[in-house]
């Protein structure tokens, strides 16, 4: 990005408006007030967090798929046959 073309973006008052509207909703909506912020079913993490809050936070979807190598079919899904 050019000097020029920085110092216009910042001289852009649309983009600033929209920028300070997001932020305001996500604080007012969504209580975000700190970076990082993670939602994950559901719950809000904030601040610092290690894999394993991670893990617990998404429970059992992190189960690894079956060891066989088949994919497991869910009602109404189909898998397309191998080439």
């Amino acid at each position: 990005m050019s000097k020029e073309e920085f110092d216009k973006c910042l001289l852009n008052e649309a983009l600033f408006k929209k920028i300070v509207d997001t932020r305001t909703m996500a604080h007012d909506k969504f209580q975000v007030d700190s970076t990082p912020t993670f939602f994950i079913n559901g719950k809000r993490l904030t601040g610092d967090h290690q894999l394993k809050d991670f893990e617990a936070a998404l429970g059992e979807s992190l189960s690894p798929p079956a060891a066989n190598g088949n994919q497991t079919k869910t009602k109404g899904s189909t898998n397309p046959p191998a080439r």
